[in-house]
């Protein structure tokens, strides 16, 4: 049996602390490796790069069509639309005053009709394009209660949308631009501080 014979109180402390700190190292150490090996099984598929191959100006949010095509809204408030192999096909939008241009879209998604709905809380507004690009129209909520979309997700023929302004979720549907709370954030178990993309489980709901 292994005795460590402690000679004063300040010796004991070194020693916990310079077991726990050992601990920990293993324990970052694992993690490292568990990392590690989580990662190497993945692989890229591919790399998208903006029109004439130049660099995307920090891409903010991405949805798929249904078609399979790739929306992508960066810094240069446009969406630019890519084939799947990542060949660039057009652009559309851009930064303005009107009621088609983006100010910062922040979250997107793709209605069961392909119809591409931008949160953009800048705008104070969801704004709504065809699959080709074309404006189609804007979603605005209740001037008294504020509306700043940030996260945005399609639940069938409805459209799912978080209000950062009062933090609660809304709901409308493509015939009727009207919002609907659903989640209204009042209490600590259904409050949020902020949601950006939003994913909807299709088996639940």
């Amino acid at each position: 049996m292994l005795k460590i014979v402690l000679k004063s109180p300040k010796a004991a402390l070194i020693t916990i602390l310079a077991t726990g700190l050992i601990i920990v190292a293993l324990v970052f150490l694992w993690f490292d490796k568990a990392e590690t090996n989580y990662f190497e099984k993945m692989k890229v598929y591919n790399v998208i790069f903006g029109p004439g191959g130049s660099p995307l100006n920090h891409p903010s949010t991405v949805a798929v069509g249904i078609d399979g095509r790739l929306f992508v809204a960066d810094d240069s408030k446009m969406i630019a639309v890519f084939e799947e192999n990542g060949r660039y096909l057009y652009s559309f939008s851009g930064p303005g005053t009107g009621l088609a241009e983006l100010e910062r879209p922040a979250s997107m998604a793709v209605g069961p009709d392909g119809s591409l709905y931008v949160a953009d809380p800048e705008k104070q507004a969801v704004i709504v394009f065809s699959s080709s690009g074309e404006y189609r129209t804007r979603v605005v909520g209740e001037q008294q209660a504020g509306f700043k979309p940030t996260g945005i997700t399609t639940a069938g023929k409805e459209i799912l949308v978080f209000n950062g302004k009062d933090r609660s979720f809304y709901s409308f549907r493509q015939q009727d631009k009207k919002l609907k709370k659903m989640i209204p954030g009042e209490d600590n178990q259904t409050k949020f501080n902020l949601c950006g993309d939003l994913v909807r489980d299709p088996e639940t709901g």
